[in-house]
Protein backbone atom coordinates (compact mmCIF):
# COMPACT_ATOMS: atom_id res chain seq x y z
CA UNK A 1 0.00 0.00 0.00
CA UNK A 2 1.12 3.31 -1.09
CA UNK A 3 2.36 5.73 2.32
CA UNK A 4 -0.37 8.58 2.48
CA UNK A 5 0.51 11.59 2.76
CA UNK A 6 -2.01 12.75 5.07
CA UNK A 7 -3.73 10.83 7.98
CA UNK A 8 -6.87 10.74 9.81
CA UNK A 9 -5.87 10.63 13.49
CA UNK A 10 -7.54 10.67 17.25
CA UNK A 11 -5.34 13.44 19.41
CA UNK A 12 -5.96 12.75 23.43
CA UNK A 13 -4.42 15.48 25.79
CA UNK A 14 -4.61 14.28 29.42
CA UNK A 15 -8.04 15.44 30.59
CA UNK A 16 -9.87 15.98 27.35
CA UNK A 17 -12.28 14.02 24.91
CA UNK A 18 -10.03 12.60 21.80
CA UNK A 19 -10.51 14.82 18.79
CA UNK A 20 -10.20 13.98 15.09
CA UNK A 21 -7.47 15.13 13.23
CA UNK A 22 -6.02 15.24 9.80
CA UNK A 23 -2.31 15.71 9.84
CA UNK A 24 0.85 14.97 7.52
CA UNK A 25 1.99 11.36 7.36
CA UNK A 26 5.10 11.86 9.31
CA UNK A 27 7.70 11.82 12.11
CA UNK A 28 8.41 15.86 12.68
CA UNK A 29 4.20 16.46 12.36
CA UNK A 30 3.93 13.85 15.32
CA UNK A 31 6.86 15.03 17.16
CA UNK A 32 4.91 18.62 17.09
CA UNK A 33 2.30 17.43 18.58
CA UNK A 34 3.37 15.61 21.11
CA UNK A 35 6.07 17.50 21.69
CA UNK A 36 9.51 15.64 21.70
CA UNK A 37 10.67 12.53 20.38
CA UNK A 38 8.34 9.77 19.87
CA UNK A 39 7.92 6.71 21.39
CA UNK A 40 5.15 3.65 20.19
CA UNK A 41 2.68 1.30 21.69
CA UNK A 42 0.40 -1.22 20.09
CA UNK A 43 -2.58 -1.62 21.75
CA UNK A 44 -3.72 -4.28 18.99
CA UNK A 45 -1.99 -5.08 15.69
CA UNK A 46 -4.62 -2.39 13.63
CA UNK A 47 -3.50 0.42 15.97
CA UNK A 48 -0.93 2.54 17.40
CA UNK A 49 -0.19 5.05 20.05
CA UNK A 50 2.17 7.95 19.47
CA UNK A 51 3.52 9.38 22.80
CA UNK A 52 6.80 11.32 23.59
CA UNK A 53 9.26 9.16 24.70
CA UNK A 54 10.19 10.74 28.42
CA UNK A 55 6.25 12.17 29.09
CA UNK A 56 6.27 9.29 32.08
CA UNK A 57 9.12 11.07 33.76
CA UNK A 58 9.22 14.52 32.53
CA UNK A 59 6.06 15.85 34.87
CA UNK A 60 3.61 15.55 32.27
CA UNK A 61 -0.32 14.75 33.47
CA UNK A 62 -1.67 11.38 33.49
CA UNK A 63 -4.09 11.15 30.18
CA UNK A 64 -5.09 7.17 30.43
CA UNK A 65 -4.91 3.87 31.03
CA UNK A 66 -4.95 1.28 28.50
CA UNK A 67 -4.67 -2.76 28.17
CA UNK A 68 -3.36 -1.58 32.21
CA UNK A 69 -0.53 0.21 31.38
CA UNK A 70 -0.78 4.34 31.93
CA UNK A 71 0.17 6.61 29.29
CA UNK A 72 1.41 10.60 30.22
CA UNK A 73 0.69 13.62 27.86
CA UNK A 74 -0.46 14.15 24.50
CA UNK A 75 -1.82 10.40 22.58
CA UNK A 76 -1.75 10.17 19.11
CA UNK A 77 -3.50 7.28 18.15
CA UNK A 78 -3.20 6.18 14.55
CA UNK A 79 -3.93 3.21 11.79
CA UNK A 80 -1.00 0.58 11.07
CA UNK A 81 -1.76 -0.98 7.59
CA UNK A 82 0.97 -3.37 8.32
CA UNK A 83 3.43 -1.07 6.35
CA UNK A 84 3.06 2.04 7.31
CA UNK A 85 0.89 4.57 9.70
CA UNK A 86 -2.44 5.27 7.78
CA UNK A 87 -5.50 6.34 8.86
CA UNK A 88 -7.47 5.13 12.02
CA UNK A 89 -10.35 3.09 10.90
CA UNK A 90 -13.18 4.57 10.19
CA UNK A 91 -15.66 2.97 12.58
CA UNK A 92 -13.26 4.61 15.30
CA UNK A 93 -13.50 7.97 13.96
CA UNK A 94 -16.78 7.44 13.39
CA UNK A 95 -17.70 6.73 17.00
CA UNK A 96 -16.09 10.10 18.14
CA UNK A 97 -17.74 12.05 15.79
CA UNK A 98 -20.84 11.11 16.40
CA UNK A 99 -20.69 11.43 20.01
CA UNK A 100 -18.83 14.56 19.93
CA UNK A 101 -16.46 13.58 22.94
CA UNK A 102 -14.00 10.55 23.98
Amino acid sequence: MKKQKFISVLVKEPGEHPEVRRIPNDYLAFEKIVGGCLDFARPCRWLVVIVNDVSAINGSKFNCSLNGYPFFGTMIFVGDDSEDFCDVPAWLLNSFIKKGSG
